[in-house]
């Protein structure tokens, strides 16, 4: 089947709404939460068409997302409307910020998803620029090392490594989850990176610049 061809799922992955979701996170001083977390809602359905591992990270991301959406709305809700706010707040019970916490952070949760936005836009960006035959495992395998599988245990890497090895090649993707035609899925794709890259650097700033970015889940 021509690559242009392929017929769109009408219920795939919408890239279009990571890439206005994370755009209007981003824009947000501070990082929206709200905004965000539609982002992520959006990467867990991607994630459920991707097979085993990746329906495994779905859940892990609607876990985070249930954790923070408790936040927001608890009458401590407008401490948790932006990432920057969000840290502020927990910064005065420090110890929520502690190993083993036995209460949720939000602080936390939100570096929990942020370390899976990386896996995600070091994966996607390199797919960007692979051609349509490609293997993804030859992207997927070194950004899974790079991010996620610094924090994963020894057997839990391993699983990934299969995993990911079991990946179709790029253009077999766009058949399995894009809900648009192949060329818009090409610019969308694109343009959901840019974003993806630029909420990512502002969250990760927010943690470095209070020496956090090394807070346990």
């Amino acid at each position: 089947m021509p690559k242009q061809n392929y017929s769109p799922r009408p219920d795939g992955f919408d890239a279009a709404k990571v890439l206005g979701s994370f755009a209007k996170a981003s824009a947000e001083p501070g990082v929206d939460v709200a905004s965000y977390l539609v982002g992520f809602a959006e990467l867990a359905r991607f994630n459920d068409m991707m097979g085993t591992l990746f329906a495994t990270m779905a859940s892990d991301i609607r876990e985070q997302i249930k954790i923070l959406e408790a936040f927001r709305n608890s009458p401590q809700g407008e401490h948790y409307r932006t990432v920057e706010s969000t840290i502020e707040y927990e910064e005065q019970e420090p110890h929520r910020l502690e190993p083993k916490a036995k209460q949720p952070s939000g602080s936390r949760t939100i570096l929990h998803l942020n370390r899976t936005l990386d896996f995600f836009r070091q994966f996607v960006s390199k797919m960007t620029v692979m051609a349509d035959e490609d293997k993804l495992s030859t992207v997927c395998q070194p950004a899974y090392k790079a991010t996620l599988g610094k924090y994963h245990s020894w057997l839990l890497s391993k699983a990934a490594g299969i995993a990911i090895s079991t990946l179709p090649t790029k253009i077999q993707l766009y058949e399995r989850v894009s809900l648009y035609p192949y060329d818009e899925t090409v610019e969308l794709t694109a343009k959901m990176v840019e974003t993806m890259d630029k909420t990512f650097s502002l969250i990760d700033d927010l943690f470095a610049k209070r020496s956090l970015q090394s807070l346990p889940f």
